[in-house]
């Protein structure tokens, strides 16, 4: 092999294949069946079993993906005819049984096409005619080069090739199996605190060594030996880091916009079903709380913008007269509105399984409320799918969730100055699927918009994972790629890492 062999994979878009339009693709190429063992995250592949077996051309391995190898490496793909073929990092949910049986033999020669479609990589289309390592069509499955461009760069996987073990792949942990006594580093590189003009963030550089002596299993432990830290501030006009003593600065924080919130518990309590404000009685719970029980305690934050101030509730409840530790307490949220009368008015429309993560000005005389996700009995059940709603000024509210076609989550990520709401929207099959932490990703439909006041929804970037996002007072987007080190400006296509 030229060089650590690298992987090509195939995608196909539903759980049946897709036919790809491959009729104005005019090159034919040789590929053949490889011989070799090929390890991915601990599964063995056997190319001969597979009806989308590994390919080996121009003495690189490409490897077969369909949707059930898209879930296993952790991958979203979708295609049109009219858009390509677009394919996104996302956390995978499970292992699948593979397409397997007796298909043919190693070293056996096909041929394979080389299509013309066009195909998205995290956002970033590829080029194919100045690709070295072209895509490939194979059995009308796409292939494309997965060298340590792919490998590495836009996916932050992990390979290693042995003669005796062959080529392993690691979507998760490392693939790299060092020798007795090797001293090695690792580095990771993440962020730590946003402000207006840049971001701070952190290297930590890790140095272990494998011990030179076997345990009494014949195994040789990995030894933990140090870690040191830098620091680097990203500076967002110009997309630059510069190395910084510390942390630390005297700057305030910046929340990409949203209206900072404080810790109001002590005006809300709870008499046995009765939710009450400033020892009132604010609202009956006794539906919500169930039979026998009462409110066990209560948690409130409240906001302030535009002449109103919001308050989100958190009311814990009893089960069976007894308190539940968490995760599993019973738990319901409430939103309220005092638009400067002392009053308490509550939003009505506001899913009480829905926790309230951020609120924006709506313009000059409303306000957004927004959630990151609903719950299912406990937080380990929770589904992702955000909510927003406007209230307006004369107390009416309007949902957003539902306005636009195959949205069922709109999870709001920042506001710029000139009053922008920014949006992470995705598609779930089923809005009412319970207790599922995932839904399905489209990354041709799903992505990053910009809403402006006037209710226009603009597209700024496809789908693509992010750990968190970071909304700039001008509008521009940052992401930690948890799956990867580098920061993505999503607007340019730029990832940043320090040398």
């Amino acid at each position: 092999m030229k060089h650590i062999i690298s992987l090509i994979l195939a995608i196909t878009m539903t759980c049946s294949l897709l036919t790809y339009d491959v009729s104005a693709a005019n090159n034919s190429v040789s590929i053949t069946i490889p011989s070799f063992q090929v390890t991915v995250n601990d599964r063995t592949v056997d190319s001969t079993q597979l009806q989308y077996p590994l390919i080996v051309y121009n003495d690189i391995t490409y490897f077969p993906l369909t949707w059930k190898w898209c879930r296993e490496l952790g991958l979203a793909s979708s295609y049109t005819n009219e858009d390509g073929l677009y394919i996104a990092n996302y956390t995978s949910e499970s292992q699948d049984t593979l397409d397997d049986g007796s298909y043919q033999a190693a070293g056996t020669q096909y041929t394979a096409v080389i299509p013309i479609y066009p195909v998205y990589i995290n956002g970033q289309q590829i080029d194919n005619n100045k690709e070295e390592y072209p895509l490939l069509n194979f059995r009308n499955i796409t292939y494309f080069p997965l060298t340590w461009r792919f490998v590495a760069d836009e996916f932050g996987w992990d390979e290693s090739w042995s003669n005796t073990s062959g080529y392993k792949l690691y979507t998760h942990g490392s693939a790299a199996e060092y020798p007795p006594g090797t001293h090695y580093y690792s580095e990771s590189f993440f962020p730590l605190e946003n402000y207006r003009d840049y971001l701070i963030t952190e290297k930590v550089r890790e140095e272990r060594s494998i011990n030179t002596q076997p345990s009494e299993h014949g195994t040789y432990s990995d030894k933990y030996e140090g870690r040191t830290y830098s620091y680097y501030k990203l500076d967002y006009a110009t997309d630059t880091l510069t190395q910084t003593a510390s942390e630390e600065t005297a700057d305030t924080p910046y929340n990409s916009g949203a209206v900072s919130g404080e810790n109001v518990d002590d005006l809300f309590c709870g008499n046995s079903s009765i939710l009450c404000f400033k020892d009132s009685p604010l609202l009956d719970l006794t539906e919500d709380a169930g039979t026998g029980n009462a409110i066990d305690r209560v948690y409130a934050t409240k906001h302030s913008i535009n002449g109103m101030t919001v308050y989100m509730t958190f009311v814990l409840f009893t089960q069976d007269n007894r308190s539940i530790p968490a995760p599993y307490t019973p738990r319901k949220y409430y939103a309220f509105i005092d638009k400067g009368d002392g009053v308490l008015h509550q939003v009505d429309s506001w899913p009480t399984d829905q926790i309230l993560s951020a609120v924006y000005p709506c313009g000059t005389d409303g306000v957004y409320l927004c959630s990151t996700g609903r719950i299912f009995g406990s937080t380990r059940y929770n589904n992702g799918r955000g909510w927003i709603c406007i209230v307006n000024a004369d107390f009416s509210v309007t949902t957003l969730n539902g306005r636009w076609e195959d949205w069922n989550s709109l999870d709001a990520v920042g506001m710029d100055d000139a009053g922008n709401l920014y949006l992470l929207n995705t598609w779930f099959p089923d809005y009412d699927l319970a207790n599922r932490t995932q839904g399905t990703v489209s990354p041709i439909n799903d992505g990053y918009f910009r809403l402006s006041l006037d209710g226009k929804l603009t597209k700024i970037y496809p789908f693509v994972k992010a750990d968190q996002i970071f909304v700039t007072p001008s509008g521009e987007i940052y992401i930690d790629a948890d799956w990867i080190d580098p920061i993505l400006h999503l607007q340019t296509g730029t990832w940043i890492k320090p040398d």
